[in-house]
C-alpha cells in the first residue's frame, strides 16, 4: 500500500532542486528523502529520480507523479484552509521575528509569494537581533542564525550562509587590495556594537582577528551597510547582503570564509495556528533557494 505522504517527498526535491534541498526544505535528513522516495518507486514500481553522476534529478515518470500530487496538495491545502478559517474567512496574522539583515534580504522578498498563495495571512514581522522567547508567544517564527541551543523548540534547517570581508572599490582604490592577513593592518574596519555584537560575524572576526582600526561602530547592520557605501572600511558580511551593495570587493576569500546554518525555529503547539505551516513552508522554500542562488557565485 501506499504512503500518501511520501509524495511529500518527491514534491519537495521539485521544488528545491535537490536531495539535501529538499531535507532542509522538510526538516530530515538527505538519507530519509532518499529512503521515503525509494519507497514510493517501490510502491508504484517506476523509477521517479534519475540517479547522475552530478546528482539527482526528476524522471519522465517523477515529473508526472509530480503534477498529479501537486493537484491533492493544493486540494488539500484549500480544506485545511477552508476549515481553520471558517465562514468568514477570517485573516490569520502569524508573527515572524528575524534579525534586521535577514530580514531585509530574506523574508521581505518572501511576503509577495506569500500573499500570492495565502491571501488570508497577514504576516508581523518583528526587528531584533535578541532571541525572541517563543515558548511565551513573544513570535510564533524566529529566524535564526547559528545553533538556537534550545532543545524545547523545533528547527527546521533551511540553508547555510557563508559570511566573508568586503571592502568599497573606492576603499581598495585607496589602500590597495590586500594579498595577506598582515596588509589589513592599514585598512579601517567597520564594526558592530549594542545587540549586533553578539551577531555571528561579529564574534567570528573578534575571535580570527587582532584589534582593529575602527573607522566605524553602529549597532544597525543597515546603516554599517550605508557605512560601507561610503568607503569608511572593511565589513564583516553573509553573503546574501553583498545584493543590497555596489561594487563590493571580497578580501582574502581563501582566509576569511565561514558558513553558519539559518533556521526556522518555532514552539510544537504554535505550528498548530491557523496560517503558521503555510507561512513555515513558504518561507523554507524561499531562503534555502536565494541561499542556493548565492552560493553558486
Amino acid at each position: 500500500m501506499i504512503n500518501w505522504d511520501d509524495y511529500r517527498y518527491v514534491l519537495a526535491m521539485e521544488r528545491t532542486g535537490s536531495l539535501s534541498a529538499a531535507a532542509r526544505y522538510l526538516g530530515v535528513s538527505q538519507p530519509t528523502v532518499s529512503r521515503r522516495i525509494t519507497e514510493l518507486e517501490r510502491a508504484l514500481g517506476v523509477a521517479l529520480v534519475e540517479r547522475l553522476p552530478d546528482g539527482y534529478r526528476l524522471s519522465p515518470a517523477g515529473v508526472k507523479v509530480c503534477e498529479r500530487a501537486r493537484t491533492i496538495q493544493q486540494k488539500s491545502d484549500e480544506i485545511q484552509r477552508a476549515v481553520s478559517d471558517g465562514e468568514d474567512q477570517l485573516l490569520s496574522q502569524v508573527v515572524v521575528s528575524a534579525a534586521e539583515g535577514v530580514a531585509a534580504a530574506l523574508v521581505v522578498p518572501t511576503l509577495t509569494e506569500l500573499r500570492a498563495s495565502h491571501p488570508n495571512i497577514s504576516v508581523e514581522l518583528i526587528i531584533t537581533n535578541r532571541p525572541v522567547n517563543l515558548r511565551r508567544r513573544e513570535a510564533d517564527i524566529a529566524v535564526r542564525l547559528g545553533d538556537p541551543r534550545d532543545d524545547t523548540l523545533i528547527g527546521r534547517k533551511v540553508g547555510a550562509v557563508e559570511f566573508g570581508l568586503y571592502a568599497h572599490n573606492t576603499l581598495v582604490d585607496q589602500f590597495g587590495l590586500p594579498k595577506t592577513e598582515k596588509d589589513l593592518a592599514r585598512f579601517p574596519f567597520i564594526e558592530s556594537s549594542g545587540e549586533i555584537s553578539y551577531l555571528p560575524q561579529a564574534n567570528w572576526l573578534r575571535l580570527i582577528m587582532p584589534p582593529r582600526m575602527k573607522s566605524f561602530t553602529s549597532n544597525s547592520i543597515l546603516n554599517q551597510l550605508e557605512a560601507f557605501k561610503a568607503g569608511l572600511g572593511i565589513l564583516a558580511l553573509p553573503t546574501y547582503l553583498t545584493a543590497f551593495l555596489s561594487d563590493p570587493v571580497r578580501i582574502l576569500p581563501d582566509d576569511f570564509a565561514r558558513e553558519v546554518e539559518i533556521r526556522l525555529m518555532y514552539h510544537s503547539p504554535v505550528s498548530e495556528k491557523p496560517g503558521v505551516r503555510a507561512v513555515l513552508d513558504t518561507l523554507a522554500v524561499s531562503i534555502s533557494k536565494r541561499l542556493l542562488m548565492e552560493n553558486q557565485f
